[in-house]
C-alpha cells in the first residue's frame, strides 16, 4: 500500500465575504492528513542507516532464528538444513565497521569455531575471524567420542613418531616389562652415538669385525656390565682368534697362517742359465708375493742357490715396525723338491732360509740348501723344480 495525503485549508471564503486578518491567517494555515503506509518495495536499498534507528529499537527476535529446527536428513550440510546453528557475535572482519555482527556456524560433525589465520615460517597471518574448521587428516590427534555435553580427544594410533619425542622422555620406569620384542628394534637402535655402551659413528669409515661385550665396562647408566666395544682389524689378511681361554678375541696374524706364501714351479733347467729373470718360473698360487728370480753371475758358484723374492704392493710393511717395510726381514719356512741337476747329491728335498731385509723395491734375498736328514744341511742347491715359500 501507498501513503495518501490529503490537505484541507483553515478557512474556505465564500461570494462577498468580508476579508479579515484573522481569516487571512486561517486560509493561510491548512490541515495535513497522511494515511496508508510504505511498502519495502518503496524503501530505497540502504536508505536505512544507523541515525535512522533509535537505540535498542531492534530486539532479539528481529534479529535472525533464535533456535535449531532439525531437518529430515542424515547429513548435516547447509544444503539440506532449513536452520542452522547461528550464533551472533560482533566485530567484523578486521573489526571494521567497528561492532557489526556477524553469522558463524559450525555446520559438520566435529567442526570446530577457530579465530582464522595461516603460519607460514613460524609467521601468523590472517583477518583473525573466527570460522568453523575440522581437524586436518594429518592432525595426531581425533574427535573420539560426542554427547550432549561434552566430546574427547584421543591421539590417533601411530600418531606419536620419534621426532616428537623428547631425549630420555621414555626410560624403564615407563616401559613395561618384556614389552620391547626384537621386531620392534631398529637395525642398528642398540648401538649409541656417545660412550654410554655403543659403538656407532656419524661418518661411515668405520668397519668393526666383529662387536664384543666387555664384562669389565658398564653400558651406561643401565647399571649392567657389558658394554658393547668394537674389535677391528688393523691390517690385511688379519683372521679373529683367542689368545686364551676367557679373554677378549682379537684381529691379527695367526701364528699359524703365513701372512704371504707362494707355490712356485720351475720352467725346465735353471741351474746354469745365462739370463734367470721371472719368467724362468711360474708361480701356480700365491698370495703377497708376486715374483721370484734367481741370482747369478757368471762364475761365482756362491749365488747358484740364491733367488730375489718380490712382494705385492702393500704386503711390505707386514713383516716389522717400519713404516714402509724397508729394513724388515721376514721370517720364513722354504721347503721344496731339487732339480734334476742335483740328484748325484742325493738329496731328500730344498729348505730355504731368508737371507736379506727389504728393500726399496720390496724384494729380499732367499737362499736354498739341500738336507738328507731333519738335523743336518747340505751345500747349496743349484735349481728346484718347485717351492713353496711362507713368510710370517
Amino acid at each position: 500500500m501507498s501513503l495518501n495525503v490529503t490537505v484541507t485549508p483553515g478557512h474556505t471564503f465564500t461570494d462577498s465575504e468580508t476579508v479579515t486578518t484573522a481569516k487571512m491567517n486561517a486560509a493561510a494555515t491548512p490541515t495535513v492528513a497522511v494515511t496508508g503506509s510504505i511498502d519495502a518495495s518503496e524503501i530505497a536499498v540502504n536508505a536505512v542507516d544507523t541515525p535512522q534507528i533509535k537505540n535498542e529499537a531492534v530486539d532479539a527476535a528481529k534479529m535472525g532464528v533464535t533456535s535449531l529446527v532439525a531437518s529430515t536428513s542424515s547429513t548435516m550440510t547447509p544444503s539440506n538444513h532449513n536452520k542452522k546453528g547461528v550464533i551472533l557475535v560482533s566485530g567484523a572482519v578486521n573489526n571494521s565497521p567497528e561492532g557489526q555482527f556477524q553469522q558463524l556456524w559450525a555446520g559438520e560433525p566435529n567442526s570446530f569455531l577457530i579465530g582464522h589465520a595461516t603460519r607460514t615460517d613460524e609467521v601468523w597471518t590472517g583477518d583473525w575471524s573466527a570460522r568453523s574448521k575440522v581437524l586436518n587428516s594429518n592432525s595426531s590427534i581425533k574427535v573420539d567420542q560426542q554427547d550432549s555435553d561434552s566430546f574427547t580427544f584421543l591421539i590417533k594410533e601411530n600418531a606419536v613418531t620419534k621426532a616428537m619425542m623428547a631425549d630420555n622422555a621414555i626410560g624403564n620406569t615407563q616401559l613395561g616389562g618384556q614389552v620391547i620384542t626384537l621386531d620392534k628394534i631398529t637395525p642398528g637402535g642398540g648401538s649409541a652415538t656417545n660412550n654410554s655402551g655403543g659403538i656407532a659413528k656419524t661418518s661411515n669409515d668405520f668397519w668393526p669385525g666383529i662387536i664384543q661385550f666387555d664384562p669389565a665396562q658398564q653400558a651406561g647408566d643401565t647399571g649392567f656390565n657389558g658394554k658393547a666395544v668394537a674389535t677391528q682389524a688393523t691390517g690385511k689378511n688379519q683372521v679373529l682368534y683367542a689368545n686364551a681361554k676367557s679373554t677378549p678375541l682379537n684381529f691379527g696374524h695367526h701364528p699359524c697362517i703365513p701372512k704371504a706364501f707362494a707355490m712356485i714351479r720351475a720352467n725346465g733347467e735353471h741351474a746354469g742359465a745365462a739370463s734367470l729373470n721371472a719368467s724362468n718360473f711360474t708361480i701356480i698360487h700365491s698370495e703377497g708375493i708376486s715374483e721370484i728370480q734367481k741370482v747369478y753371475t757368471s762364475g761365482d758358484a756362491t749365488t747358484y742357490a740364491t733367488y730375489k723374492v718380490k712382494l705385492t704392493s702393500g704386503y711390505e710393511t707386514m713383516f716389522g715396525g717400519s713404516a714402509n717395510g724397508v729394513g724388515d726381514t721376514p721370517n720364513g719356512v722354504i721347503t721344496g723338491t731339487p732339480a734334476t741337476d742335483n740328484a748325484s747329491q742325493d738329496a731328500s728335498g730344498i729348505f730355504g732360509v731368508v737371507t736379506g731385509a727389504i728393500d726399496g723395491n720390496r724384494e729380499f734375498e732367499i737362499k736354498t740348501y739341500w738336507y738328507s736328514d731333519a738335523s743336518s744341511l747340505g751345500n747349496n742347491v743349484k735349481a728346484f723344480n718347485s717351492i713353496l715359500i711362507q713368510l710370517y
